[in-house]
């Protein structure tokens, strides 16, 4: 995939994979009051470790797990 929007050039592995290239995906966030302007952060995250403060921000927790019947 030579020249493909996906690819990540200098690391193993393309967006959606747990590989180098899947993981190091930049995300920018802007929360005044909360996170100091300019400040950067090498700490990696996932889906579920932003959730509980989106729903928090939201003024909502998450569904009740669902339990089989």
């Amino acid at each position: 995939m030579a020249g493909a929007v996906l690819e990540n050039l200098a690391v193993t592995g393309m967006k959606f994979e747990l590989l180098e290239g899947g993981i190091r995906i930049p995300a920018i966030v802007r929360w005044p009051g909360q996170i100091a302007a300019g400040s950067v952060s090498d700490q990696a995250m996932i889906t579920m470790d932003w959730m509980p403060t989106l729903l928090a921000v939201g003024g909502t927790q998450p569904d009740p797990p669902i339990r089989p019947t």
